[in-house]
C-alpha cells in the first residue's frame, strides 16, 4: 500500500453469514450455541487468503470457537449449492452474489459482517447487533503509483469521483447488490493501509 495512492474507493461488500433455508441455524445465535456446542459447521470458502475464507475464519476467533471445517471452492458459483446440497453448513460470500437466493427464500441471511445493515438485504441484521464485534468485506476502488505528480492525482479524483456519484453508477451498483462507498483521496489512501495491517495481522493469526 505504501506504493500507491488513493482516487477513489468503488464499492464496500460485506460478507453475508449464510445458511440453507432447512439448516437447523436460523438465526447467529443458534450457530453460536452449535459451535460452542461442537456441533459439526463447515464453512464453504474462497481458499486459503481468501476474503471469505477470513471472514468466517476471523469470525471462529472472535466467538472463540473455529468452525469444524473451511473447504475450498471456486468462488459463490460453488459454493452456494455446497450448501444447498449439504456439502457443507454455511458461507459468507458478499451481499450481491447471495441476494437471489436469500429473497426468494432458498437461503437465509444469519449476518451482515458490516458497520450498519447492508441496502440490498436491510432484513438482515449485522453481526454487532446481535453482539460480536466483527466486520469484513471485500473493497474496490482505483489507485495510482505513489510520487504521480499532484496534478494528475487531483485530476483523476475529480473525474473518477464524479463518475462514481452518478445516477447510472449508482443505479448499476444498487442492480447489483453492491455497495457504494464515499471515500475518496487521501481517506481511501489511510483506508488502504489500514486495511493492510489489519489483514496481515489476522493472517498471521489463523494460517
Amino acid at each position: 500500500p505504501q506504493d500507491v495512492t488513493g482516487i477513489v474507493q468503488l464499492a464496500a461488500n460485506p460478507a453475508v453469514l449464510t445458511v440453507s433455508k432447512d439448516s437447523p441455524y436460523q438465526t447467529f445465535d443458534e450457530l453460536a450455541d452449535g459451535l460452542k456446542d461442537g456441533d459439526t459447521i463447515r464453512a464453504a470458502t474462497n481458499g486459503r487468503g481468501g476474503t471469505w475464507d477470513l471472514a468466517v475464519r476471523g469470525l471462529g476467533l472472535e466467538v472463540g470457537t473455529p468452525f469444524t471445517e473451511y473447504a475450498p471452492f471456486n468462488g459463490a458459483a460453488e459454493m452456494i449449492p455446497a450448501v444447498l446440497g449439504k456439502q457443507v453448513e454455511l458461507m459468507s460470500p458478499s451481499a450481491g452474489e447471495v441476494r437471489q437466493q436469500i429473497e426468494s427464500g432458498e437461503m437465509t441471511g444469519l449476518a451482515v459482517m458490516a458497520e450498519e445493515r447492508f441496502d440490498a438485504l436491510p432484513d438482515v441484521p449485522t453481526l454487532k447487533e446481535q453482539g460480536v464485534d466483527w466486520v469484513m468485506g471485500s473493497w474496490i476502488g482505483s489507485v495510482m503509483p505513489e510520487g504521480t505528480p499532484e496534478n494528475r492525482v487531483e485530476t483523476l479524483r475529480d473525474c473518477m469521483g464524479e463518475a462514481a456519484t452518478s445516477d447510472e453508477f449508482q443505479t448499476f451498483h444498487t442492480d447489483q447488490g453492491m455497495g457504494v462507498a464515499d471515500r475518496d483521496g487521501a481517506e481511501f489512501t489511510d483506508f488502504m493501509r489500514s486495511e493492510y495491517d489489519r489483514f496481515e495481522s489476522l493472517i498471521n493469526e489463523v494460517y
